[in-house]
């Protein structure tokens, strides 16, 4: 609904009754309806008033069934999401409505600017909660981006909005889907390619994957301050092309990087890969000034603060194929780079095999035993690479170890995963970190017997070779 029409609607309602609710000013006004401020029994409200054109066009039972859906959140709240009062159809004015509950903020939208970053992470979580109480219902919001979400700078609080296009999971109803001729709905610009083409699978874990995506394109605009793909939405096409083909870029260098490692997964073109690195554990954002690991770090760096490092060779650089090739590169950079500058850590050697069938590579490391260093065994470490997505870059880093007394050939059975998503230095070396330095405390400890090593919970998730 155009401004000047909201406009018209407005001064042709102001002052009369919608469903019992007193109209007084325009709050917004969207595609398909005008929000306006109201008031019934001494409540405040806002009412939204569908367009009788675009009901006309569309069909008024279309549009019922879909209001139904909203009122079917009558008695199911949720402190983040907006709360459902009455709806349906007015008797007096013959309009279509929805009465909801009035928020004090602005759209989150038109509030990118003004957030302070350390708000990024409860915003995030917040919405995502919201989301989540609706998977819980088997609803999928399917609109989630700025505009649909209610910022508050007093109290920092964000509210989902906008249930126009529920969508009931797994339900034979066409409802939003216009008789089974599955146009896209929603918003293009914040939508993943599955569901741009509307190949998104009508299931929890389908419609899951669309949310993660629009939560990550929302945590990019948080991070980034500006629109995702704002540099693509001119011509349309340009804008259909990046959502399948392009990969947001985040230059932000003043927020944590685990959140731009959230957005950069969820936004991970494929569903299914999407799904295999992100669950909703990850919204439940708390992030420590110290880092984990860091406590291991200084308890280590005090124990050897006098020794000197001693290092070994390190073992022949190797070549790969294609993608896990430079993969695996940066891969052993980045550590042999790391142990360099642990000065509390004996020499290391490393070794890689690389199975291009299975896309996979692993590194072999070996910190000999070292007395000085408090290290009276053998530490053989096994990081094993899986490529899960060639043309994304997203990977896994799984880890295993053991002491031994002697130098001999050893097989890793079981495995602690300790990173998913797309490639990420800072991350990946965060991960190594709290996964590596308590395995290596442990092995210079003279009461670990010799053998595998277990790693911490915070390691991750054990697998099976």
């Amino acid at each position: 609904m155009f401004y000047r029409r909201a406009t018209a609607l407005l001064n042709e309602l102001r002052g009369r009754r919608v469903g019992g609710w007193l109209i007084q000013d325009l709050i917004n006004h969207g595609k398909s309806a005008a929000v306006f401020r109201a008031t019934r029994n001494g409540c405040d409200g806002a009412l939204k008033i569908f367009d009788a054109e675009l009901v006309a066009q569309y069909g008024e039972v279309t549009q019922l069934t879909r209001i139904e859906r909203e009122l079917s959140l009558r008695n199911k709240r949720h402190e983040h999401l907006i709360r459902i009062f009455d709806g349906g159809r007015c008797v007096d004015t013959n309009r279509l409505f929805v009465a909801m509950q009035l928020i004090d903020g602005k759209p989150l939208s038109q509030a990118l600017g003004m957030i302070p970053r350390e708000h990024i992470p409860r915003i995030i979580q917040e919405v995502a909660s919201a989301a989540r109480f609706l998977e819980g219902l088997t609803m999928a919001h399917r609109d989630i981006k700025p505009d649909n979400i209610m910022y508050s700078p007093k109290s920092g609080k964000s509210t989902l909005l906008d249930l126009g296009v529920l969508r009931p999971i797994n339900s034979v109803s066409t409802a939003t889907d216009d008789n089974n001729e599955r146009p896209f709905i929603g918003t293009l610009q914040y939508s993943p390619p599955e569901f741009l083409l509307r190949e998104e699978e009508d299931s929890v874990s389908g419609w899951r994957a669309v949310t993660f995506y629009q939560l990550g394109a929302v945590l990019h605009d948080l991070i980034e301050q500006r629109p995702i793909f704002s540099e693509h939405q001119h011509p349309y096409a340009r804008l259909v092309n990046a959502i399948q083909d392009t990969q947001p870029s985040f230059e932000a260098t003043d927020v944590p990087h685990e959140l731009i490692l959230l957005a950069q997964n969820c936004l991970i073109k494929n569903w299914q890969t999407r799904l295999h690195v992100v669950n909703w554990e990850h919204f439940n954002l708390q992030f420590r000034v110290d880092r984990v690991g860091e406590g291991t770090r200084r308890r280590l760096m005090a124990k050897h603060a006098d020794a000197l490092p001693n290092f070994q060779p390190w073992g022949d650089d190797w070549v790969l194929e294609q993608r896990l090739s430079s993969l695996v590169a940066r891969l052993h950079d980045m550590l042999r780079q790391w142990f360099v500058d642990q000065e509390f850590l004996p020499g290391v050697e490393i070794s890689t095999s690389v199975n291009s069938v299975e896309s996979s590579a692993a590194l072999e490391m070996l910190i000999r035993s070292e007395v000085d260093f408090g290290l009276h065994s053998h530490l053989n470490v096994r990081l094993e690479l899986v490529l899960l997505d060639r043309e994304e870059s997203v990977i896994e880093l799984r880890v295993s170890a053991c002491t031994s007394t002697e130098i001999i050939p050893w097989k890793a059975t079981h495995y602690f995963r300790v990173f998913s998503g797309v490639m990420n230095e800072l991350a990946i070396l965060r991960a190594w970190e709290a996964s590596f330095l308590p395995c290596y405390e442990r092995a210079i400890d003279p009461s670990t017997p010799i053998g595998p090593i277990e790693f911490d919970a915070v390691s991750g998730q054990e697998t099976s070779s």
